[in-house]
């Protein structure tokens, strides 16, 4: 990874932009599109277990269970 003083020093090195909208080769859409699709496939999954997935709902977390049911984790 180049760091910033790198960056400041050397004129060929890439902007903190272009370095940024790019991961693994990868611009932002791409990762998101990746990234939602994982989680998407983990729901699913965890659901078809039967098992809850943690949401958070106005600053509290809740089991949201497969069948639809919602449950207040207590903190």
């Amino acid at each position: 990874m180049t760091t910033v003083n790198e960056m400041l020093i050397s004129p060929s090195a890439p902007s903190l932009e272009e370095e940024s909208s790019n991961f693994m080769g990868l611009q932002d859409a791409e990762v998101d599109i990746i990234s939602q699709e994982a989680v998407a496939r983990a729901i699913a999954q965890k659901q078809a277990r039967g098992l809850p997935i943690s949401i958070w709902n106005n600053g509290n977390p809740y089991y949201k269970y497969p069948d639809g049911r919602i449950e207040h984790i207590q903190v």
